[in-house]
């Protein structure tokens, strides 16, 4: 029975004016002087707004676009540091530069790497999930007797269950996921070298033994039609369709489960035939399966 898991149930998803107040700290930090026709526009209690506004502007034809795979993520940060371009003029103070190589960022210059990791503070680790993980892993696993050889001990190999996450997201989101998933599980096998570039590839991206990524921007679609519809009207599709029509078409809906904090998410699963039964909000599943994973433990 496959598990398909909404990805950012397993981690931090800060909301959306996390990373607004990392950009206007951006603002606040780098611009001054940088405007001197105009100094009174970039300050604290004007950035914020001025921010919005560019949120607003700009999530039809960047933000989303780069969640679809339709901007490089070269592109899209280029087209930040000409919002913010100010930050073109930008010099690091003293250990800035080695505070932000130390976080394994994609990119290399030190203003892409400011852009970088303001856009990054969306994601974190949230300790209180960090059983969540495992105990995804355990239901999983399955170790079955085989009936003939059960009087003589014999036992059948392991069979473990494929975990698909999927998620509306973009490159740099999932490259610090990944690391920050390698950093807070060292004793699970997470391979190093895994492609996750942004390319049309809807072939889910294997990032341990059995555990699959499946991104929007490799299937360029969103996990719901409805989503999918909003920035390509005429799509029919949705990635959850896709992997359960699709890539799945050999397992029956009726053994695939589903699992994700967003309603959106389940109403879609049922849309495209999974039980009822098999489909579980987040936190309702994760209370009972840590509590059984600690009590075995």
């Amino acid at each position: 029975m496959p598990l398909i898991v909404n990805l950012s149930s397993i981690h931090a998803l800060k909301p959306i004016n996390t990373c607004v107040r990392s950009f206007e700290e951006l603002c606040d930090h780098y611009s001054t002087g940088c405007f001197s026709s105009c100094s009174s526009f970039f300050q604290s209690w004007t950035n914020y707004a001025w921010l919005m506004y560019q949120l607003g502007r700009n999530d039809s034809k960047l933000i989303q676009p780069y969640r679809l795979g339709m901007l490089s993520t070269e592109q899209f940060l280029e087209r930040l540091l000409h919002i913010f371009s100010f930050l073109k003029e930008a010099t690091p103070e003293l250990g800035e530069l080695e505070q932000l190589m130390s976080k394994q960022l994609y990119s290399k210059t030190f203003a892409m790497m400011l852009l970088e990791n303001a856009w990054n503070s969306q994601i974190g680790w949230d300790e209180t999930k960090a059983d969540y993980l495992p105990a995804l892993i355990r239901e999983a696993e399955r170790s079955d007797l085989i009936v003939q050889g059960a009087s003589h001990g014999s036992a059948s190999q392991p069979k473990t269950d494929p975990i698909y996450f999927i998620a509306n997201t973009n490159e740099l989101h999932v490259l610090q996921i990944l690391n920050m998933l390698r950093k807070e599980y060292p004793s699970l096998n997470f391979y190093r070298d895994v492609d996750v570039s942004i390319k049309e590839d809807k072939t889910p991206v294997e990032i341990a033994p059995g555990i699959f990524l499946c991104l929007s921007y490799r299937y360029q679609l969103f996990k719901t039609q409805d989503e999918t519809q909003a920035m390509n009207p005429g799509s029919t599709m949705s990635l959850l369709n896709y992997l359960v029509t699709k890539q799945l078409k050999d397992t029956p809906a009726s053994e695939i489960r589903v699992i994700s904090q967003h309603q959106a998410d389940l109403v879609e699963a049922l849309r495209v035939g999974i039980d009822a039964d098999h489909m579980y909000q987040a936190d309702d599943y994760f209370s009972v399966h840590t509590l059984n994973l600690k009590k075995t433990n």
